[in-house]
């Protein structure tokens, strides 16, 4: 199991092929970081643009404006834990269902073969919260590994029940942080493959790329339950392998 510093390097060149901005941060900010400090590469390629999201404060952030102002909240967020190789597709959020999916594996194949990634991270099968995005973008990413029949491995972010007992299932209650799934799938730590603890100094990392996606994280921050989870993330990053 990954679960410290040294741990990371194992992970080698690392893809993150997520659905929207933000996905990256919640999952995987700090692996990143950590990454980068011991001079990995890391490239990360969001499908959507984000344009669906709920906009913490539409006077700031207007939802009209949020395309844009998720792509720069993306590179100002990878910016804080080091990320400089950045893909969008640009593809509608909420909307993956309904894309060409042959074109769209395409694409994402010849960006991984651009890269070379020994890692993938992605979702877990469920997406997590359940997103139609979420699922897609797993079950691609997954597609795209095994066509080009390389050496990647392939992990899938998850909740642990841990998280889940201490403040995901009120977060849920409060805020409907699950909002496409009953309940999402949780996994013990035997389950895990990377269970990482991310030291002091990550954290701080991670946490500046929270604040960089303000117009997704703002109201969770200034709310006890939301800033309850937000802390909870930045402690611990867990993942189960796919691949």
């Amino acid at each position: 199991m990954i679960k410290n510093i040294e741990d990371i390097k194992q992970l080698g060149t690392i893809m993150g092929i997520w659905a929207h901005p933000d996905d990256e941060t919640w999952s995987s900010a700090g692996i990143m970081a950590t990454a980068i400090a011991q001079g990995q590469h890391v490239a990360v390629l969001s499908a959507t643009n984000g344009d669906a999201g709920r906009t913490a404060d539409e006077t700031r952030w207007a939802q009209v404006s949020l395309r844009d102002i998720r792509q720069t909240e993306l590179r100002n967020a990878l910016a804080a834990v080091g990320v400089s190789d950045i893909t969008f597709l640009d593809y509608q959020d909420d909307k993956l269902d309904t894309v060409d999916e042959e074109e769209i594996l395409h694409i994402i194949e010849r960006h991984v073969r651009a890269v070379q990634p020994d890692t993938i991270l992605t979702f877990e099968p469920s997406g997590i919260t359940g997103h139609p995005d979420h699922k897609k973008i797993s079950q691609w990413a997954q597609t795209v590994a095994k066509r080009i029949d390389a050496n990647i491995t392939v992990y899938g972010a998850v909740t642990t029940r841990d998280n889940y007992e201490h403040i995901g299932k009120k977060a849920d209650e409060e805020l409907n942080v699950f909002f496409a799934i009953d309940k999402p799938n949780l996994y013990d730590e035997k389950d895990l493959a990377i269970a990482y603890c991310l030291p002091k100094d990550i954290q701080v990392k991670k946490h500046a790329a929270f604040e960089a996606h303000a117009s997704q994280t703002h109201a969770l921050m200034n709310h006890p339950i939301g800033k309850q989870l937000i802390d909870q993330a930045v402690e611990k990053e867990a993942f189960i392998r796919l691949k």
